[in-house]
């Protein structure tokens, strides 16, 4: 989903729960599984890293029709889905 391999992935979460963001919590049904959630102070930070995402797209998009902005996005989505199927 983020466009990590497995290792970096890891690595990602391992930072995020150093810094108590996240807990992993063996699934009850699959001990070898670890489910991910966010503490009280990663749900706090999610409010405001939203806020500040939402704040740059509207800066990064200024001046553009929502046409052009769609345009844009399915652009992006093409270019991801050729980059992941050169993967495979």
């Amino acid at each position: 989903m983020i466009g990590r391999d497995e290792t970096m992935t890891t690595r990602f979460i391992d930072g995020l729960e150093k810094g108590n963001y996240v807990v992993r919590i063996p699934d009850q049904k699959d001990r070898r599984r670890k489910r991910i959630y966010l503490t009280h102070k990663g749900r706090s930070s999610k409010e405001v890293l939203n806020r500040l995402a939402l704040e740059n797209l509207e800066e990064a998009c200024l001046g553009m029709s929502d046409c052009e902005v769609e345009r844009l996005k399915a652009g992006l989505r093409s270019i991801m889905q050729n980059l992941k199927n050169k993967k495979s």
